[in-house]
């Protein structure tokens, strides 16, 4: 019987306005078998360097307004961007929705209040 070498990839989602930075390309196979979900994005930033800065800081952590899921599972639950990978893992990077408008109508018809959306606390992925 023969022991294969073979290593599942790792599968990086990118989504929303990201795909800009990808050349539209939503899912990106991975080539090589990183350990961590850092390693996993140092490698997707060598394919796509243009979108390294909207996911993560000048010192190279987590942007408070993406998240990162590992196989489903927010990683700011686990180990951050330090949480180990296995075979076949999926890692979706999700931007969070902000801006725009909104129109809200109180009980009194002389009342008109507008508020953004960035005056609500929207949790996504939670």
């Amino acid at each position: 019987m023969a022991i294969s070498n073979f290593k599942s990839m790792i599968i990086v989602n990118v989504t929303g306005f990201l795909t800009d930075f990808t050349n539209g390309a939503s899912g990106i196979e991975l080539k090589s078998s990183p350990a961590t979900v850092r390693q996993a994005l140092d490698e997707l930033w060598q394919l796509h360097v243009g979108l390294r800065d909207r996911v993560v800081t000048e010192q190279g952590q987590l942007r408070q307004h993406v998240n990162v899921f590992l196989n489903g599972e927010n990683i700011r639950r686990k180990e951050l961007l330090e949480t180990k990978l296995a075979d076949g893992g999926e890692i979706t990077i999700l931007p969070s929705v902000s801006g725009g408008s909104i129109s809200l109508k109180v009980p009194s018809p002389k009342s008109h209040v507008t508020a953004t959306i960035a005056d609500f606390q929207l949790p996504i992925g939670e």
